[in-house]
């Protein structure tokens, strides 16, 4: 049905005392896992967390993306719009226990699962290591400029304290793949 159910499903079945929640076309690096691993053990008082994110391209345009992403990350965390990229998020198991994703949203379900973990209590925090690498592929596709206007009207919304987004009137769609294949039809 949507992004939130599919978390939320995932969580419920989860057996492992961390889960990570990403997007299907990000990649972890190598070491990734294990970088994690020992940023928990440094860190146990935090049962949510993020990271920083880099790109797998060499070109400068891509790299100020990359920029781009974790200076946002870093100004809103700084602020009390603490928040994360649903591309990338680590959790306690118990947090899901307490916490769903409201699969009423259509976007910004991430924003508002990291809100109520920190009004609940649960400690958020952002790994600037490891990195996971994240997929430039709908960026590339639909246009940097255009992304970023999409991005930037659901993030306003979210920053001057809306709380509903049932309805995506923005033009981000949360489709996954689904979305890649109607958008190839459409162009045929």
């Amino acid at each position: 049905r949507n992004v939130a159910t599919q978390r939320n499903t995932g969580s419920n079945k989860a057996k492992g005392e961390w889960i990570l929640f990403m997007d299907a076309d990000n990649r972890l690096p190598t070491h990734f896992l294990d970088g994690i691993k020992y940023q928990l053990a440094k860190h146990p008082q935090y049962q949510v967390f993020t990271s920083l994110i880099k790109v797998d391209s060499s070109n400068q345009a891509d790299k100020a993306i990359e920029t781009a992403f974790n200076l946002g990350l870093m100004l809103v965390n700084n602020s009390s719009l603490t928040g994360a990229m649903g591309a990338f998020i680590g959790t306690h198991y118990s947090v899901c226990d307490e916490i769903k994703f409201d699969e009423t949203q259509k976007v910004m379900e991430d924003a508002f699962f990291i809100k109520a973990a920190i009004k609940n209590g649960f400690k958020f925090y952002i790994f600037s290591e490891p990195r996971w690498i994240l997929s430039l592929r709908r960026i590339k596709k639909e246009g940097v400029l255009k992304w970023m206007r999409m991005i930037a009207k659901v993030q306003i919304r979210f920053v001057t304290g809306e709380t509903d987004f049932s309805e995506n009137d923005n033009g981000y769609v949360m489709q996954g793949g689904g979305y890649y294949q109607t958008q190839q039809k459409t162009h045929l």
